[in-house]
């Protein structure tokens, strides 16, 4: 609880945010603005102009993925309430292993909506800085590579990717929204 606690007590402390009264119709009028430019489907811009950076919850996040794997432990779960950012971690925790070596790693980032594969993909290369990063496999679209793939668990499935590629094929696999996920 204390822990939880200290967690909404940052983020209701972050700048970032800003007090809502939906009695004030300029506030009315910015949430609506917000929505409508965030429903399009893109939560980050195309192009950023400046480094992203995560915020002090997301570090200590990360700082527990690096030392899971320190101890050899590379198959972990984040759990996180919505909205905090876990993709943004998996993309920073990704850039991290990024650094470590000369090439990308193979990447598999699995989700049941396309809506999110869009979001992730973005979220990827605004962290990546690199616009060009990642293949949607989704519906019937063909991804040019399957070294940095974006797919839903059906397509993932009905092409028998896993079966094709191998198992030991990506070096970092990613399921978002795991409890939406058939269990085989």
């Amino acid at each position: 609880f204390e822990k939880a606690k200290a967690h909404f007590e940052t983020l209701w402390n972050d700048r970032e945010f800003e007090r809502y009264d939906p009695t004030n119709q300029e506030h009315r009028r910015t949430l609506s603005r917000a929505l409508e430019r965030e429903s399009g489907g893109d939560l980050l811009p195309t192009f950023t102009f400046f480094e992203l950076k995560p915020k002090p919850f997301q570090v200590a996040m990360l700082e527990t993925l690096a030392a899971e794997r320190a101890h050899g432990r590379s198959r972990n779960l984040i759990v996180a309430a919505t909205g905090t950012g876990k993709t943004v971690v998996a993309a920073f925790d990704y850039r991290a292993l990024c650094r470590k070596g000369a090439n990308r790693p193979r990447l598999l980032f699995i989700a049941h909506r396309e809506e999110i594969l869009r979001q992730s993909v973005d979220t990827f290369r605004a962290v990546l800085r690199d616009q060009s990063f990642g293949d949607l496999l989704v519906g019937g679209r063909e991804p040019e590579s399957s070294e940095h793939l974006f797919a839903t668990i059906q397509s993932v499935t009905s092409r028998g990717l896993v079966q094709c590629q191998g198992a030991n094929y990506w070096h970092m696999v990613i399921i978002d929204e795991c409890h939406h996920l058939a269990a085989d």
